[in-house]
């Protein structure tokens, strides 16, 4: 189960506990992002070993 916050109707946060891998989420990430016109979200995926290591920044328009 996924919770999704847009704080200050800027960025949009999402929070997951999933072992599913990145490149999924950022996906649903930039497609929330292209739904909303906004550029930035934070995806969290609680199922590291290391929460920080979890957190990925995703912006609409840029490429890694």
């Amino acid at each position: 189960m996924a919770k999704i916050v847009v704080v200050d109707d800027r960025v949009i946060v999402e929070c997951k506990a999933s072992d599913a891998q990145r490149r999924v989420f950022d996906a649903q990430a930039l497609t929330y992002l292209r739904l909303s016109d906004l550029k930035l979200a934070i995806a969290t995926k609680f199922g590291e070993v290391e929460v920080r290591q979890g957190i990925h920044r995703v912006v609409d328009g840029w490429h890694e």
